[in-house]
């Protein structure tokens, strides 16, 4: 097993000082996924030389319980990490991987496996196999600027894992794909597959999973894939990436193709990269592209909707959200869900054409909120790679700033903007990371309004923000010098957006009586539920809930704590 140098168990901590972070040396391509107590897993390849694939935890304090990073596959002979996802019980985790099995007939799968809190690998060592592909020894042959001619061997890969989803029924649903390779290792095909799992680690659409889309075009590229809250997923996919063309597809729970076998398409721009896509909550699919008109840029919004119809813009292609010269070059567009009918479209601009990130609110009728895009930071520097989570009804934003603090520049910067734009909190920004050439890699929501930061320069770095705009404190501290009251519950809702049922996760069983509330959002009371002395969990069915965002209060002692839960179905 990789042993990386980290600081040993219970040791480590968030920091509240924007100076200081968790580092984490050694390991590559790091995803983050929260496990719903509070607290965050991390997965990721290490650069060493047994090129593995590990998983780390920390609880919601920022301390480490492992005294190492674990081996996802220890059997394998070569793992490449892809994707992380939350499991049907809150402290569990799976993780979507590339493995190399080296000896006589070499074959490359997609494998998953199942971590708990304790380390443990809950499916078998060698993980739980999805597909599985035999690969070929080639030789790679060129000539050098000497004219002498040289050869190198090497295993085309055949599999890719693209992403995986929960299920909202306990289960998972992961993308990946399969390549076609001719004798000189040229791809001919790749198509896209897609397979659920369940919390046991039962295959449901067959023993090779089912291909997204039946096409004449037998190569797919740049798939995503979201969860339709309903036991399925939606997937966006690259048809001719050169000029625009791109498709998206969604499967129900029994792996049935709704949208057609062709899937529904349409025609954006250029740029790949800058193509985002969010669920909308109601069987369908939100997606943008980048058009270029008549020497000008644009981003164009694209709904689909349960039926896989388009239905946003005068002819069904999209809404405008900003048209600019085309020196714009506009990048890293994303999109976030705020409420349950409003979403926030981010980008930004370069050295030439406005240097700083943008946000602009769109409704469900495909409407756009605000009269022009608002900037996440005012001010004259230079503002780049912005990202952005849910945080209840708002938008938490994280940018690399060009500011100088203390003699730093390029550091990381915060701010939450609400559903009228405005700033909540305070005007000056965040400062999360002040140190020289920071980039934001990955955001992830604790379900509480905060985040976890996943930072770059060298070697990683590990963050925490809370709901109020505070460094390294759990919400559960109001205030750093005082001992947390024990007769105040805190508590995570799992699942989050939920489909049929949510349960109620208390920190600590419960030691007196106390009340759980449900309400919409305009205060009606809808539903309550008492919380017994020793009770550590509350399960909710909400059938009967139709879709839409409430309030879940706690009620104890002389204090009350409320949390969103959205419902989707």
């Amino acid at each position: 097993m990789l042993m990386l140098t980290v600081v040993g168990t219970g040791e480590a901590q968030w920091s509240r000082d924007p100076r200081e972070a968790i580092e984490l040396p050694g390991v590559y391509n790091v995803n983050l996924t929260t496990d719903s107590l509070g607290g965050v897993f991390l997965d990721g390849w290490a650069a060493s030389s047994d090129l593995k694939t590990y998983c780390l935890w920390l609880d919601r304090d920022g301390v480490r319980h492992w005294n190492n990073w674990i081996d996802v596959s220890p059997r394998a002979s070569e793992t490449h990490s892809s994707a992380i996802a939350l499991c049907s019980e809150p402290g569990e985790l799976v993780v979507a991987y590339e493995v190399y099995w080296y000896g006589q007939d070499t074959t490359q799968d997609v494998r998953l496996q199942k971590i708990n809190t304790e380390g443990e690998l809950l499916w078998p060592d060698s993980g739980l196999a999805i597909c599985e592909t035999k690969i070929r020894l080639r030789h790679f042959r060129y000539i050098d600027d000497n004219g002498e001619e040289h050869s190198f061997p090497y295993y085309p890969g055949k599999v890719s894992v693209l992403g995986i989803v929960t299920d909202n029924e306990g289960g998972i649903v992961v993308a990946y794909t399969i390549r076609g390779n001719n004798e000189q290792g040229t791809v001919y095909e790749q198509l896209i597959y897609a397979q659920r799992v369940s919390a046991e680690g039962e295959l449901f659409w067959g023993e090779d999973g089912i291909p997204i889309v039946e096409r004449e075009e037998r190569i797919l590229t740049q798939c995503g894939v979201v969860s339709d809250y309903n036991g399925g997923a939606i997937f966006k996919y690259a048809i001719n990436r050169q000029i625009g063309h791109w498709g998206v597809q969604r499967i129900n729970c029994f792996g049935e193709r709704l949208w057609s076998n062709s899937g529904s398409e349409y025609e954006v721009g250029y740029s790949a990269d800058s193509y985002a896509y969010i669920a909308d909550g109601r069987g369908g699919v939100i997606t943008t592209g980048l058009l270029r008109p008549e020497g000008r840029i644009q981003i164009n919004v694209f709904h689909f909707n349960a039926q896989g119809e388009p239905d946003w813009g005068e002819n069904d292609d999209g809404i405008v959200i900003v048209n600019a010269p085309y020196q714009a070059r506009w990048q890293d567009i994303q999109i976030i869900q705020t409420s349950n009918d409003t979403w926030f479209l981010s980008w930004e601009g370069n050295w030439y054409y406005q240097p700083f990130p943008l946000i602009q609110s769109i409704t469900i009728a495909g409407e756009v909120s605000w009269d022009s895009p608002i900037r996440s930071s005012e001010g004259d520097s230079i503002q780049h790679s912005i990202m952005g989570i849910k945080s209840s009804e708002a938008g938490l934003y994280l940018w690399q700033d060009s500011r100088d603090f203390e003699g730093q520049s390029s550091s990381i910067c915060t701010q939450k903007i609400g559903l009228e734009g405005e700033k909540l909190w305070i005007n000056d920004d965040i400062l999360v990371l002040n140190r020289r050439g920071m980039e934001v890699i990955e955001l992830e929501s604790d379900n509480n309004g905060g985040a976890f930061i996943y930072m770059w320069n060298n070697i990683g770095y590990l963050q925490y923000i809370n709901a109020d705009g505070e460094l390294g404190i759990p919400l559960r501290v109001n205030n750093p010098g005082e001992p947390l009251d024990q007769r105040v519950l805190t508590y995570q809702i799992f699942p989050n957006p939920a489909n049929q049922t949510a349960t109620i996760f208390l920190s600590s069983p419960n030691v007196i009586q106390t009340t759980l509330s449900i309400h919409d959002l305009q205060g009606r009371l809808i539903q309550t539920n008492p919380i017994l002395p020793n009770q550590s969990n509350v399960s909710i069915n909400l059938q009967s809930f139709p879709s839409g965002q409430y309030l879940i209060h706690i009620e104890s002692a002389d204090k009350q704590q409320a949390q969103f839960l959205q419902i989707m179905k």
